[in-house]
């Protein structure tokens, strides 16, 4: 991606850096995943750094592998701005993010859940050319915008950490997320690379 688009990430891209979470979709799941993808470190703050690559889309072949990825935001979307202030980021982002309304509330959900894994970020609020996006009247969505204004697309558990395809981990590991399930019951497998059970509970 990197190659194709070495400008995606800011000025001044330098050394490796640590794993950015990003959000994208499992279709056949109708949610949201989160997923670990490599970044060079540029010099700048990491939201925005995340920001862009996140709109730059999947990585070939995720759209074909299973469970399929894919995001909601549309192609040729660009960022024309973002800042940070009392918890809220201000995004502000070309025409074409707009352009969809039916998958509008899901490119907002891929967003909000990837600056709020900043810990200086809690909600995000949505700017189109420089004019306010979101409103409860005319897209359903408030402003700013929070993960809890998108709980119907997550899944019934959503493991955060280890995160999704992730090659790194804790040992012992330490699995958290959230989980709405019945009597509140959740049960886990460990498998090794060849599918076989290393652990269940």
């Amino acid at each position: 991606v990197l190659w194709l688009w070495p400008g995606a990430l800011g000025r001044n891209v330098a050394l490796a850096a640590p794993l950015v979470i990003l959000v994208l979709f499992v279709p056949g799941f109708r949610n949201l995943v989160e997923y670990q993808a490599e970044l060079l470190y540029a010099r700048g703050q990491t939201f925005i750094r995340a920001l862009n690559f996140l709109l730059i889309g999947t990585y070939p072949g995720e759209e074909e592998a299973w469970p399929a990825l894919f995001s909601a935001i549309p192609q040729g979307t660009r960022l024309l701005g973002a800042e940070v202030a009392d918890g809220i980021a201000a995004v502000d982002l070309s025409a074409e993010f707009a352009a969809d309304i039916d998958v509008l509330r899901r490119g907002v959900a891929q967003i909000v859940f990837t600056l709020t894994r900043h810990p200086d970020i809690r909600a995000v609020r949505f700017l189109v050319e420089g004019e306010p996006l979101l409103s409860p009247v005319r897209t359903g969505i408030p402003d700013p915008a929070v993960r809890a204004d998108f709980g119907d697309l997550l899944p019934a558990v959503m493991i955060e950490s280890p995160a999704y395809w992730s090659s790194t981990g804790e040992n012992p590991l330490l699995v958290t997320g959230t989980a709405n399930v019945f009597e509140a019951v959740v049960s886990l497998e460990l498998l090794d690379q060849d599918g076989a059970v290393l652990w269940d509970g």
